[in-house]
């Protein structure tokens, strides 16, 4: 019977005691930290930006503490809601790979203590690419979509490349016209004011005109059909105009691809390509995974055009431009075994898809805050060029 009593009242004084009482709370599944390659300027004095995600939306507040090899850092965060659950904190930029002693506790209780690897931030170069999509779809009739969605997209794209006129270039408006196809009509209806213009800021390089006519299932295209494709953007719409001729060639949302898009494109001088491939094209997932590929065509011919696939609904596209998301994007890459490389191809583009200045707006406001990443406003022929 004594040594009952003796066990109960171990156990009270256990149970009591915090030290013991916050070993038995600890869950790690609960909280999980890492750090980022986010930089942020900090009026000169640059900081690095760390993440805590909690899955238990029920923590109001948490206090963090970090034992860095050369001092202790000490958080706060208080009346946490369910969509405050992912907390930036920051700390003094690493040089080097680190361990930290993370030890976060609620309400006195610890509910997550570890050692992780603080890694030294990647120097990432993020380019905002913004690409109309002229699917024809079922929204509308034709003729309304052919102004709405293609016309309408040129007009917008020349009032937002005014407005950032005098900005520095990197977060200056781009556009990429994603086909010639409605450039004919758009052209033959101007004034001889807006024609110069257009022209002053494609020859800028602000402005871009996609190297083929149209996306079409190039494997119902006969080889006339096929070489039209590239014949009307790139020697009627580039002589009449007086431009260059494209750079790069896009065809989006199509089922397939046919081979000899290899032969055609390298005919027609274009260097590069991009396939905005359909979700249905598997056989397509494994050139996805590359960052770009010289694709050969039929005739064995060592000129070829520079090529890249990727789904036309870009996983890569951001849309709030905050912490949270760029963190995310950033490390979902330096994750990826496969990718060397410090750019990232954040494409803007979608079903009928207009200018949008929202992006402009992020991503200078962006730059000014942030060290890293590095932002650019590019047209799509600059990340294929990299």
């Amino acid at each position: 019977m004594h040594t009952n009593l003796v066990k109960i009242a171990l156990l009270c004084i256990f149970s009591l005691n915090p030290k013991f009482a916050q070993k038995i709370e600890i869950n790690e599944e609960i909280v999980t930290v890492y750090s980022t390659s986010l930089v942020k300027r900090n009026n000169g004095n640059p900081v690095q930006v760390g993440i805590i995600e909690i899955t238990d939306e029920t923590i109001k507040s948490i206090n963090v503490e970090l034992q860095f090899p050369d001092r202790i850092e000490k958080y706060q965060f208080k009346e946490l809601d369910k969509n405050q659950h992912i907390i930036s904190f920051e700390f003094p930029v690493l040089k080097k790979p680190v361990k930290v002693k993370v030890k976060i506790a609620q309400n006195g209780s610890i509910i997550m203590e570890n050692t992780i690897q603080f890694l030294p931030p990647k120097t990432w170069k993020i380019y905002d690419v913004q690409v109309s999509h002229h699917d024809l779809g079922y929204a509308d009739y034709y003729q309304l979509m052919r102004r709405d969605v293609r016309e309408m997209g040129i007009e917008n794209a020349m009032e937002y490349s005014r407005k950032t006129d005098g900005w520095p270039k990197n977060s200056q408006f781009h556009w990429t016209i994603e086909t010639s196809e409605p450039m004919i009509q758009y052209l033959s209806e101007q004034s001889e004011e807006v024609l110069t213009e257009l022209l002053e800021r494609v020859n800028k390089g602000q402005i871009a005109i996609g190297g083929v006519h149209n996306s079409v299932s190039t494997e119902h295209l006969g080889y006339e059909a096929m070489a039209r494709l590239f014949y009307t953007p790139n020697r009627y719409v580039s002589d009449w105009f007086t431009t260059k001729p494209s750079k790069t060639a896009l065809i989006t949302d199509v089922v397939g691809f046919t081979r000899s898009l290899a032969m055609y494109s390298k005919e027609a001088d274009i260097p590069y390509f991009m396939f905005g491939r359909n979700s249905t094209v598997k056989s397509f997932d494994k050139a996805e995974d590359a960052a770009a590929f010289y694709w050969q065509s039929p005739d064995k011919d060592s000129k070829m055009t520079h090529s890249k696939v990727w789904h036309y609904y870009s996983p890569d596209r951001l849309i709030k431009y905050d912490t949270r998301e760029i963190a995310g994007l950033t490390r979902r890459y330096e994750a990826h075994k496969n990718y060397p490389y410090s750019c990232i191809l954040a494409e803007d583009s979608y079903d009928f898809g207009m200018p949008d200045f929202k992006n402009v707006e992020a991503i200078k406001s962006g730059t000014q805050s942030m060290l890293i990443p590095q932002w650019y406003l590019v047209l799509l022929t600059c990340i294929l060029r990299i």
